[in-house]
């Protein structure tokens, strides 16, 4: 599955936000299967105006980053908090398999997963590492 999205806002608030979202499955023998996914998305404000603080990206927790605080990633404050960023980058791997003796229930999965990620802030250097 692929997913292209497009944002794009006039008015008093000028921005524009972009992401891709990729998703790729693959069977493996009978009962197990392999996912593979990113997403990249990127936004910043129009015309010299920056980019609305409710439209900045966050990442971390269940449905991102898993293993970590939901929305802790990415820049943060003199407190603590995260901001938010102008660019998220999101990796991850699933090796889904049948749940033991649960031989019935054919829609019944458990996963092991690795996902890495992180938002970055307008003036911050994009490092995958």
């Amino acid at each position: 599955m692929q997913r292209f999205s497009v944002e794009l806002a006039g008015g008093d608030l000028t921005y524009y936000r972009a992401g891709y979202i990729h998703q790729w499955y693959t069977p493996i023998g009978r009962e197990y299967a392999l996912l593979l996914r990113g997403e990249l998305d990127h936004a910043d404000g129009l015309g010299g105006k920056p980019l609305p603080f409710f439209k900045s990206y966050y990442a971390g927790g269940p449905d991102s980053v898993r293993g970590y605080r939901p929305f802790s990633l990415g820049p943060k404050d003199v407190f603590g908090n995260s901001v938010g960023g102008t660019t998220k980058l999101i990796v991850g791997a699933e090796y889904l398999f049948p749940v033991p003796g649960a031989d019935k229930e054919q829609s019944l999965r458990l996963t092991s997963f690795i996902d890495g990620g992180q938002v970055y802030g307008d003036a911050e250097k994009i490092d995958p590492n």
